[in-house]
């Protein structure tokens, strides 16, 4: 007869990887600059860097009142960007200037400077 297999350390594994994960790659968007992150850095076009910018507007009519800013001590320190990272990430193979002044700005809300 066998052992019975243990499932704990593959669940311990499952909840470190889900916890690394941040909550709005799971939920969507909570606030204005993670909705610009989520569907900015795809605009061809100024016009529709605009389009977009204008429904995260309207998605999150508070959007200069909140920041997100993840934790740059604790644990949950080493699974953090800092906000160059988020824009080299983001911006740089963004066609429309708009898109890429407002990642950038995005990425400095939410995101610590180093």
């Amino acid at each position: 007869m066998r052992a019975p297999k243990s499932y704990i350390p593959s669940t311990l594994l499952f909840g470190a990887l889900f916890a690394a994960q941040p909550v709005s790659a799971l939920t969507g968007p909570s606030n204005y600059w993670e909705c610009v992150l989520s569907r900015l850095p795809n605009a061809q076009t100024d016009s529709q860097a605009t389009a977009t910018r204008k429904t995260c507007r309207c998605d999150f009519p508070d959007f200069y009142w909140r920041r997100a800013v993840v934790p740059s001590t604790g644990v949950l320190a080493i699974f953090s960007e800092t906000a160059q990272e988020c824009v080299e990430e983001n911006a740089t193979k963004t066609p429309s200037r708009i898109a890429r002044d407002e990642i950038r700005q995005a990425c400095r809300s939410l995101y610590p400077p180093e």
